[in-house]
């Protein structure tokens, strides 16, 4: 894959659009993907001074990173059966509007992160709030299962009795689970706010 004249150009009879295959391309301006190509790749684009894109409606999957740090693109429109990974577009600081199937999702670029521009508001009021929630309850998920096995142990060598070995891996369970509540309610609240697409044929 080659850029001439500020254009992408592809082989012929391309399915997908690698790794990197135009990442850190500041000679890139456009790029008119050609039909039967199916999937681009993780941080295809990334980076690149990618101004314009045309995506066939034969694209079924955009995966991570894809457009990353694109900072000249403003507009895209996405095939409409297209699987697209919710961070594909992260530090497009200046995209202001995601067309996806048949409707025009206005965005803004808030650390990096693409968002609804009608949740600019929430977002930014609570985003503080959220990101230590979410440190916290990731955080607390890593930790049980060494927790656990450190007093399944000390239980083996006697430290503890079995009782008391079933009454904190009851307490460690139930931890387990508020921190996953918390973690999936932030989420459902973050589908709310975030540019988010779900894999084909689930709503956003």
């Amino acid at each position: 894959m080659e850029v001439i004249r500020g254009e992408a150009v592809f082989p012929e009879g391309i399915l997908q659009i690698g790794n990197k295959a135009f990442a850190n391309r500041y000679d890139l301006i456009e790029a008119i993907v050609p039909e039967g190509v199916k999937e681009i790749e993780e941080a295809a684009f990334a980076c690149s001074n990618l101004q314009r894109i045309s995506l066939p409606e034969t694209v079924e999957e955009i995966k991570p990173f894809a457009f990353m740090g694109c900072r000249r693109l403003t507009s895209i429109t996405i095939p409409d059966k297209a699987s697209v990974d919710e961070l594909c577009f992260y530090g497009c600081d200046n995209l202001r509007s995601i067309v996806w199937k048949g409707k025009e999702i206005p965005v803004v670029c808030r650390n990096g992160i693409i968002i609804k521009e009608q949740s600019a508001l929430h977002y930014d009021r609570y985003k503080d709030l959220i990101e230590v929630l979410l440190m916290m309850t990731r955080w607390g998920m890593k930790v049980i299962v060494p927790i656990a096995f450190f007093f399944y142990v000390i239980r083996a060598m006697g430290f503890i009795s079995a009782e008391m070995l079933l009454s904190q891996m009851i307490g460690l369970l139930v931890m387990d689970t508020l921190f996953l509540v918390i973690y999936l309610t932030i989420r459902q609240i973050l589908l709310k706010w975030v540019c988010v697409f779900k894999k084909k044929g689930n709503k956003k």
